[in-house]
């Protein structure tokens, strides 16, 4: 029962993605995986605990800097 709640919630997650542009609301793309996770959780398709070890704290570190650098580089350019 459990990966037919991960399906849709993928699929919903998936859809928001898609038209998030094509909308009068505008979601922005965070705000949808935010949600997905959140009813991951909320269904105990995956528990909290395991959703906090799977955070993997170098890729976001690695994200961070590069969004840092990238935004430096836009101003040097401006």
């Amino acid at each position: 029962m459990q990966q037919y709640i991960a399906i849709a919630i993928f699929a919903t997650v998936y859809a928001l993605i898609i038209v998030r542009r094509t909308t009068r609301y505008h979601i922005p793309i965070w705000v949808s995986m935010l949600v997905g996770a959140f009813l991951m959780i909320v269904f105990q398709v995956i528990g909290l605990e395991s959703a906090f070890k799977s955070i993997n704290l170098d890729v976001i570190g690695f994200l961070f800097g590069i969004l840092v650098s990238l935004l430096h580089l836009i101003n040097l350019v401006r």
